[in-house]
């Protein structure tokens, strides 16, 4: 009757398994469960009850690498941590200082070099053969 409603020109099926045509006709078609019967009762308490060992022992081993990891945790010492970061942070601000400090006297002593061959080809041959004698 829901189809005929609808006006619909499709057929589908329920959740529950029923399967309800375009032109309205329902036929039930449900998948029995176990928990329907007594049987069915049984067997799935029979399937929990056998399966209940294996999951407390993944439960326990779980606990067990939680608190590992938790004795872990609290083994790190945050204080000392924190100084060895910040001596490291210090560290590296000074080699960074090294560091300029090196390029600038590389700068300087290029430009030198610069003035020196320039002051080098601007002399006459004579004077050159006099300093590189001395």
């Amino acid at each position: 009757m829901i189809c005929l409603r609808c006006n619909s020109s499709f057929s589908f099926a329920t959740l529950n398994g029923d399967f309800v045509s375009k032109d309205g006709v329902i036929e039930a078609g449900s998948v029995p469960r176990l928990d329907d019967s007594l049987f069915g009762r049984k067997q799935l308490l029979e399937n929990l009850s056998a399966e209940f060992p294996k999951l407390e022992k993944t439960l326990i081993e779980i606990q067990n690498e939680i608190s590992g990891k938790e004795n872990l945790l609290a083994a790190i010492n945050l204080k000392v941590l924190s100084e060895q970061g910040r001596l490291l942070v210090n560290d590296l601000a000074n080699v960074e200082k090294q560091i300029a400090q090196f390029e600038f006297e590389n700068k300087k002593l290029m430009m030198k070099s610069k003035r020196y061959s320039t002051k080098l080809k601007s002399m006459p041959q004579n004077q050159i053969s006099l300093i590189t004698k001395k």
